[in-house]
Parts: structure tokens; C-alpha cells; sequence
């Protein structure tokens, strides 16, 4: 009869200096990369959504049915509150307004894989990251507080709209939309930047101190 594995009280996990090495380079490459990596995340994210009805319009059926699905499951997707593209500007009938599962049609238009004002959110932290890094990352960092008042137009347009006491359209998703995106791209890009570069400033002193 086998014996079980018996663990004695000094057993610890221990990782080798060339393990701690691989991991210190893939930290480097992020810390050094953060804004590419978030550039190709965010453009992902809403270029997806653009390429729904572009794949519809061109007849991809399969795949625009696809990034639909993908889609719906972080978005209501609902007609009366999307981006209608390559139609032939067929008004939307009253009964298409809040039916999700519809992707479409050439007369009316093919709609995107996010609702309006999800797609100025994404699209927006997409485009302020990439104005962030042609204008070489010296934006001061926001205060927070103004933040937080950037966020206020898309909360009241919202809540306004979810208690009925009016109907919003889609320049106001758009416009509180892309608000909000500013405020969170403006506190947050300009304090990533200086905490990636003190990291590896820090580690660039011990390494110095420490030796190869």
C-alpha cells in the first residue's frame, strides 16, 4: 500500500531567478507598451461593433449574426437607440424601436453592435488614448472631482430617460457619452503613464544597486 505525500513544514513555493527574470521582461514590455495595448484593446472593442453592420451591408451574414450575439451580452442593442448605417434612410417603424433581435434591413439601415451611447463611450476612450499619445503623453492629470463631473451628463440623461420624464436622443447618448469617456480617459491615462514609468525607474535603481 502506497504511503500519501507527506509535505514538511519548510515546503514553499520558490520560483528561479530565470522564472523571475521572464516575468520581470513581460512586466517591462506592458509598462513600457500600456498605451499600444490599450490602443488595440479599446479599437477592438468598438471597431467590432462597426464591423457588424459593414459585414451585413456586404451580405457576411454569419458574421455579423455573430458579433451581434457577442455583443448582446453587454448591450441592449435596441434599434430606436443604435446607429443605423448604409441604408437607404427609411424611417425605423414604431414596433422595430425596442426589438433587440433585429439586426437591420437595406431600406432602413444596418445597426451597430453597440447601442449609441456605448459606442461613443468605447469609441471615445479609444480616440482621447490615441490623441493622449501623439501629444506625447504630457497631459497633466485631471482632478478627480472634475472627473466625476464629466460623468453627470450621461447619469442624468440616463435617469431621465429610465424614469420617463423624457425621451433622450441620439446626439445627447453621444455627446454624455463621449463626456464621460474624457473625464475617465483625462483622470486616469495621465496617472497610469507616471505609475508605469516610476515602476520601472524603480527597477531600473535596484538592478543598478543589486548587480546583474
Amino acid at each position: 500500500m502506497s504511503s500519501l505525500p507527506t509535505h514538511k513544514s519548510g515546503d514553499h513555493f520558490s520560483i528561479s531567478e530565470a522564472g523571475a527574470d521572464r516575468l520581470w521582461s513581460l512586466l517591462r514590455f506592458s509598462l513600457r507598451h500600456w498605451l499600444v495595448l490599450y490602443l488595440v484593446l479599446s479599437g477592438l472593442y468598438a471597431g467590432l461593433a462597426l464591423l457588424a453592420p459593414v459585414a451585413m451591408s456586404l451580405g457576411w451574414l454569419r458574421l455579423g449574426t455573430a458579433l451581434h450575439g457577442l455583443y448582446s451580452l453587454v448591450c441592449h442593442q435596441e434599434p430606436g437607440a443604435s446607429y443605423l448605417v448604409f441604408g437607404r434612410g427609411e424611417p425605423l417603424p414604431v414596433e422595430l424601436v425596442d426589438d433587440r433581435f433585429w439586426k437591420g434591413s437595406p431600406a432602413i439601415g444596418w445597426k451597430t453592435a453597440l447601442c449609441q451611447r456605448n459606442l461613443a463611450i468605447y469609441g471615445s476612450l479609444f480616440l482621447y488614448g490615441l490623441v493622449f499619445g501623439l501629444t506625447g503623453r504630457r497631459w497633466p492629470p485631471l482632478a478627480l472631482w472634475i472627473g466625476a463631473l464629466l460623468c453627470v451628463p450621461m447619469a442624468v440623461d440616463g435617469l431621465t430617460q429610465v424614469f420617463g420624464w423624457r425621451e433622450s436622443t441620439w446626439l445627447w447618448r453621444t455627446l454624455s457619452g463621449s463626456l464621460f469617456s474624457l473625464g475617465i480617459a483625462w483622470a486616469l491615462l495621465p496617472r497610469v503613464q507616471a505609475a508605469s514609468w516610476e515602476v520601472l525607474h524603480w527597477h531600473l535603481g535596484n538592478r543598478h544597486r543589486i548587480g546583474p
